[in-house]
């Protein structure tokens, strides 16, 4: 069974490692966790970017642009990212 986690960032910075590291508390663990920033000024984009340095099921979507397309856009964009069994989506100060 394929899990995906979808998660939109937008200056998330003081929730998001707390939000990263619930989920990857959970006792589920056959999961892939797909996060796109949505144009964050704060320091976001880095702390995605150690999560992934450590976590090689996590993924930052669109790395290279800081374009802000509001949540909606974001989270189609990462659903049509890769193929799943299963989709839960996450906001960036959703504690698991």
């Amino acid at each position: 069974m394929k899990v995906n986690i979808l998660m939109s960032t937008y200056n998330g910075q003081q929730f998001l490692a707390e939000q990263i590291r619930s989920i990857q508390e959970q006792t589920y663990t056959d999961w892939t966790l797909f996060i796109r920033d949505d144009g964050s000024s704060d320091r976001t984009r880095e702390l995605i970017k150690d999560f992934v340095e450590q976590d090689q099921r996590i993924h930052f979507i669109d790395v290279e642009t800081d374009e802000n397309l509001g949540v909606i856009k974001s989270f189609h964009r990462l659903v049509h990212y890769d193929t799943a069994d299963f989709y839960f989506f996450s906001d960036q100060d959703d504690i698991w």
